[in-house]
C-alpha cells in the first residue's frame, strides 16, 4: 500500500474543494461583520454562494465515492471499512501504526501488528 495521498489522486476535486472552502470562509467573515443572523443570512450573494458550494461538494463526494470503490475493487477487504475509515487508511498509508485500529475490521483474528523498522 504505497499509494499517494487521496488528494494527489483527485487534484481537480481538491482544487474545487479549496475554492468552496474559501467561499465558506468569506461567508463566515461577512457573518462576523453582521451580528444579526437574519441580515447575515439574507445578504446579497450568500444564498447563491451556499447553493453553488453545495453543488460542488456533491460532485466531490461522488468522485470520492468512485475513488473508494476503485480501491475496494482492488482490495475487497476495504468493503469492511466506512468511507471515513478508508480515507484514514489511504491517507496514512506511509504510517502503518496509524492504520492499526482498522485492522480488526479488515481481518478477523488480527488485533495488532508489531511493526519493526529495518536498520
Amino acid at each position: 500500500m504505497n499509494e499517494p495521498h487521496p488528494i494527489r489522486q483527485l487534484p481537480a476535486e481538491a482544487k474545487v474543494f479549496l475554492q468552496v472552502d474559501q467561499s465558506w470562509k468569506e461567508i463566515m467573515r461577512r457573518t462576523d461583520d453582521r451580528p444579526n443572523a437574519l441580515r447575515a443570512a439574507t445578504a446579497p450573494g450568500v444564498l447563491e454562494m451556499l447553493q453553488a458550494g453545495n453543488v460542488h461538494l456533491e460532485k466531490i463526494q461522488k468522485c470520492l465515492e468512485d475513488y473508494f470503490e476503485s480501491k475496494r475493487t482492488v482490495f475487497a477487504r476495504f468493503y469492511f471499512l466506512s468511507n471515513e475509515e478508508l480515507l484514514d487508511v489511504l491517507s496514512q498509508s506511509k504510517n502503518p501504526n496509524a492504520i492499526q485500529p482498522h485492522l480488526v475490521k479488515c481481518f478477523s483474528n488480527i488485533r495488532h501488528l508489531d511493526i519493526q523498522e529495518h536498520a
